[in-house]
Formats: C-alpha cells, structure tokens, sequence
C-alpha cells in the first residue's frame, strides 16, 4: 500500500485522529442521537396506533416523505427504483433499504428502533472516506458507515473495490466483514436512453463527422477539467481529419473561465458547457456521437460511464477504483495509469490530496490521445459494445437482484 502514498506525510493521519477531528466526530455523532431520538419517539407512537398489511413495507426516507422535497439525485436514485415497487412509509414499515451516500441524520434511532423490533436492514454501500477526498471528516464519515453497516441484514456492494475498501478503512469490520452479501452495480434506466438514441448514435461516421469528448458530472477536482481542457488543445492542432468538441456537463466548482484562457485557449469556440443536468436530460447531452472521459481516480462505482454507455458512447477512464469492474471488453479504454499503480488498489486514510500526488492516477496526455483516436477509427465497434454492455446495467435486472433477495428474507 505505501506505494500509493507518494508524499507520505504523518501530518495527515493526525490530522483525522487529531483533537480537532476527535471534536468534529463527537459533535456529529451527538447531532445524529438528537435528531435519531426524536425521530424513534415518533416511531414508537406509530407502531402502536397502526398496522401493517403488505408483506413488505420499506421504510420512506424523509426526503421523500416530504413531497416538497427537491430533485431526486446521488444515492437517492436507487431508492425511487425500490419506492417504485414496493409500498413504503416514513414511520410505518417492516423492511428498511438504506444507501450509504444517503443516511438519514436520524438513522441512529432508525437502526435502533430495527434493533428492537428485529426489523431486517438492508444496505448499499457504495466508497468510504479518506483524507484526500473527505479531509477532517474521514474519521466521521467512516464510523457512521461502520454503524451502519454493523446493523445490516445483507449488504449490496456497488463493487468489488467497494466491497474491499470497507474492509480496508471501516471500524468494527469482525461485525459485518462475514454478512451475507451481493455484488450489485449501479442502474441506470438502459432500456429507456438505449431506445431513445438508437438512430443517433448508430449512424455516425466519425470520419465525416464531428467528434464530441464529453467530461460529465460534478467536477469537484480540478484536474478533471485542466486534463480535458489541455487534451482538446492538443487534438484540435494535431489532426485536421477530425473535428474535435469539448462538452462540459454538470456542476462546476471552479472558474472554468479562466481554467480555458490559461490551458484551452486557442480552443474556446469549440468548448460547450450545458452546466447542472439531471436524469431525464441524460440523452440530451449525448445526442451526438464522441466519447466520455471519466477520469477522477479511484471512483468507487460511478453511474455517468453507465449513462454514457446506454447512449453509445465509449468511456476512457483510469484503471483504479471501481472503473476496471464496470468497463469491459470493447466498451471503452481503461488506461493504465501507472507502472507504480497497482489496478483496484485501495488509497490509504491518509493519502494526500493535490495533483502532485494524484497525478499517477490520472491518464498522460500522450495516453489519452492515443486512447481518443483508437476509438474514433473503430468507433462502430466501441459504440455497438457499451451499448450491449450497459444492458447488463439496467434498472430491471438491478430490482430482480433485489427481489430475489428480499424474498429469501421474508
């Protein structure tokens, strides 16, 4: 593991068990039995005033108990595929489904209450926290997932890097290390954006056409749009035969104005950004034919390459976290970042951020235009494989998992 750890630093393991990081743990997790008490006195009065009549009764997060609530979104999604099927309550219910990048701030009296009445929990765990991506918060982030979990019935990896970064950085693993569970990837609704596109994307001839790289999602991370923002200056001036688009789609936290006058700047005209989006304007952005550049590293199980594949469109990504598991065959290019990075390896809680230590973990740009090329001269063939891959996929064959393994416990 000390490879990954280019600039070992103890400063940052003190930083997560430091005072600091102790008091921030201690006030959350006391925030969390407030709200988690007052949640079960609540409960408990309901229990005994109704009754249950389905066999299966899901437990309504208060997101959607509260029909003002905003845009669905995140880890939430799963949940509307589950709500869509099953009856569901926000106090009343005999069956609880929790996703572990959508705890409810209650979720203490909630497993608690679980406790009490034997109710059973199932649980999706998706990527942990670790100081380059959670900072002071990974101690927190980590026992509350450890919590969590420890409660479970039967768990749901989003993937096998999910699954083994749990047992890397989570507490209290000898509790759920042995629990049932399945290997279960992120849906996306493939049958309905695999209609829809069809014509579009299986008609295109790169030679004759425009060629669109896409970066989509939220770009927390910089580099994940300095990376594309240097590429398309390099593709435009070096090949005449393609035209080459930069599409940008999702939140930005950064000054993209001046991340394109400082590293795109010849390339402005050819650069689009569509800004934030949700999942009904998916087969819009991907309306034309290209390719996405999925390139954060160590992604644990990211639903954007999914998406992309249900329009046809290939990913590049690196060759860490989850990415190596969900893109396959003729589907897209998983790039291999480093001679000094092993595939799927975990990052260790105090891996430093920045990009002078990330950088191995993201694509050269000698290895991206290579990758971007390779599949423009062969795009029939990459468009026609993440299309079939990204059935495997799909919302229908998600629930089915799903149903088999609910009725094994009821």
């Amino acid at each position: 593991m000390s490879n990954l750890l280019l600039n070992s630093d103890k400063r940052k393991v003190n930083t997560i068990y430091s005072f600091d990081g102790y008091m921030l743990t201690f006030k959350a997790i006391l925030h969390d039995l407030v709200y988690g008490f007052k949640w079960l006195i609540v409960a408990l009065f309901k229990r005994y005033t109704t009754q249950l009549n389905a066999k299966i009764v899901l437990h309504e997060l208060e997101k959607f108990a509260d029909r003002r609530s905003a845009t669905i979104s995140g880890g939430n999604v799963k949940l509307r595929f589950l709500y869509n099927v099953y009856e569901r309550d926000h106090y009343r219910f005999n069956h609880v489904y929790l996703v572990s990048s959508c705890l409810p701030k209650y979720y203490l009296g909630l497993l608690f209450y679980c406790k009490i009445f034997s109710i059973k929990v199932f649980y999706n765990q998706n990527g942990t926290g670790y100081y380059a991506w959670s900072f002071e918060k990974t101690l927190f982030i980590n026992l509350r997932l450890s919590i969590a979990l420890s409660a479970a019935t039967f768990v749901f990896y989003q993937s096998n890097y999910c699954k083994r970064a749990t047992l890397e950085h989570l507490f209290l693993t000898s509790l759920f290390s042995k629990k049932p569970n399945h290997i279960v990837f992120n849906p996306v609704e493939t049958t309905s954006l695999n209609e829809e596109v069809s014509e579009v994307v299986n008609t295109v001839d790169l030679h004759q056409k425009n060629v669109n790289l896409y970066v989509v999602g939220s770009h927390h991370e910089v580099e994940r749009l300095i990376i594309p923002l240097k590429l398309i200056e390099k593709l435009s001036t070096t090949y005449d035969r393609y035209a080459f688009k930069l599409i940008i789609a999702g939140k930005i936290f950064h000054d993209l104005d001046s991340l394109i006058s400082t590293y795109a700047p010849s390339t402005s005209s050819i650069i689009d950004i569509l800004g934030a989006y949700d999942n009904k304007m998916v087969k819009d952005i991907y309306c034309s034919e290209g390719m996405l550049l999925h390139l954060k590293p160590f992604d644990p199980s990211p639903t954007v390459p999914i998406e992309a594949m249900s329009c046809g469109i290939p990913v590049i990504s690196s060759s860490t976290g989850g990415m190596p598991e969900i893109i396959k065959a003729s589907a897209g290019i998983n790039i291999q970042v480093s001679p000094n990075c092993v595939n799927n390896q975990i990052p260790p809680l105090d891996f430093e951020p920045g990009f002078e230590n990330l950088k191995l973990y993201y694509p050269t740009l000698e290895q991206l235009n290579t990758a971007v090329i390779q599949i423009t001269e062969n795009y029939s063939l990459y468009s026609s494989a993440a299309k079939n891959l990204s059935k495997t996929y799909s919302e229908i064959t998600w629930l089915s998992k799903h149903f088999r393994v609910f009725n094994n416990y009821i």
